[in-house]
């Protein structure tokens, strides 16, 4: 059962070797597949699989991100879009090694312009790292998007601070 499992769900016996997934978790998803009416977009349990063991992880060792590249290079280009984000904005749970893996493995190995993620990320782990730190801040601020500066808000910032924040959120709209 667990061979048609993965052939439905078109993935491989790593998808187990590497706790993607488990045994009994793959063989409930499937019965509750095989029960639908409906055909679902399979693609949809894929990326559900990974969206679940990455939430589930503390932190993610160079080991595992290479292991969860391996598992989703056949995947379709938006399925791999979406976990590439995924990880890129897993906060903390990559080192610094490893966030500049997977940052050096999307730039040059695969075809996609992540220029702006890339950048949105670094930003985001930057003030995860130094929260109180002034630099990071006006940084954050100047360069940020909508959601790192709703992020900031949450933040005890200083006058001055908010006074940047509030000036740029008037240019942007």
């Amino acid at each position: 059962m667990i061979e048609k499992a993965l052939e439905k769900f078109s993935i491989t016996q790593k998808w187990l070797d590497f706790n993607i997934i488990s045994e009994s978790k793959l063989l409930f998803k499937y019965k509750d597949y095989m029960k639908e009416e409906i055909e679902h977009n399979l693609e949809h349990y894929r990326t559900y699989f990974i969206y679940k063991y990455i939430d589930s992880l503390d932190f993610i060792s160079q080991e595992v991100l290479e292991n969860i590249i391996l598992i989703i290079a056949p995947l379709y280009s938006d399925e791999k879009d979406g976990v590439y984000s995924s990880l890129l904005n897993s906060d903390l749970k990559l080192s610094d090694s490893s966030f500049e893996y997977l940052v050096s493995y999307i730039e040059n190995k695969l075809e996609l312009d992540f220029s702006k993620r890339i950048f949105k990320a670094k930003l985001k782990r930057m003030l995860l790292k130094e929260p109180e730190n002034d630099l990071v801040i006006k940084k954050c601020i100047r360069e940020g998007n909508k959601e790192l500066h709703l992020n900031l808000l949450e933040k005890n910032l200083s006058i001055e601070n908010l006074k940047l924040l509030s000036e740029i959120a008037i240019l942007d709209k």
